[in-house]
Parts: structure tokens; C-alpha cells; sequence
């Protein structure tokens, strides 16, 4: 996925200007989902819009500044990924700047009962459904 957009004429089948993905989330909230599973040369153009703020579509010589906000999430261990040397410590550190690290559902059986009373409302109310006791 092309995540800095095209210009016209960068590649077969550019027929018009595309903005990008970050391009268009300026001002707002980018949510990386399973940041430890992007490809190692990824890792560095991200890094290189977090450090300069700025992104350049493909086929253009044009930098177009963007304000961002980054957030991450992950299931992996990005300290054992950065020591097999799978995961860039600098992007590591530009993304941890608050880090929250949650549980697994495996490692909190007691919210099962609430979880389970919460969707069986949820979903009894959107299909009209009643609930037995």
C-alpha cells in the first residue's frame, strides 16, 4: 500500500494526482496496527516522516509538510526484535514515548463475566433479541 500518494505519470496506470494516506490524516491520528510486523525498509521511511514531518509522493521532487500524531500496537516484543536486529531501535525510540503495556484476555479470567454480560446486551439490543435469565 502506497501510503505517500502518486503524482501523475510516476508509474503505468497514474492517470491523476493521489494524495496519500498520511498526507490526508494531516492534523490527525495515524493508528499503526502491528508495528512490529513491518518490513524493515518500511521501518525507515516511517521513520524518516516521523523525524522530518514531511512525506513525498511518488514521482514528485515535492516534500509536503504533515503534522501527525503517531499511535502503535503490537503483540511482539520490540526489545527482542530491535536485539535480532528486525526492528529499528530509532524507530523504537520515536514511538515510545508513552508506552502502555496491557495483559492478555489469558491473564484475566475475572473480566470474562463482565466481557461476556456486555456483549450479550450489546448484541440482544441490536438484533431485538430478549435475554433469558
Amino acid at each position: 500500500m502506497n501510503y505517500s500518494g502518486h503524482v501523475r505519470g510516476a508509474f503505468t496506470g497514474a492517470t491523476h494526482d493521489k494524495v496519500g494516506l498520511l498526507e490526508y490524516a494531516h492534523q490527525g491520528t495515524v493508528f499503526l496496527d502491528e508495528i512490529g510486523d513491518m518490513p524493515f525498509a518500511g521501518q525507515a521511511k516511517l521513520l524518516r516522516v516521523l523525524q522530518n514531518q514531511e512525506v513525498q509522493r511518488v514521482g514528485s521532487p515535492a516534500l509536503r509538510k504533515v503534522d501527525l500524531r503517531f499511535i502503535a500496537a503490537t503483540n511482539k516484543d520490540l526489545s527482542a526484535l530491535i536485539r535480532e536486529h528486525r526492528f529499528r531501535d530509532d524507530l523504537y525510540y520515536r514511538l515510545s514515548m508513552v508506552e502502555i503495556a496491557l495483559p492478555g484476555l489469558v491473564d484475566r479470567k475475572e473480566d470474562f463475566p463482565l466481557l461476556q454480560r456486555y456483549f450479550i446486551e450489546k448484541f440482544a439490543t441490536q438484533y431485538n433479541k430478549p435475554v433469558r435469565a
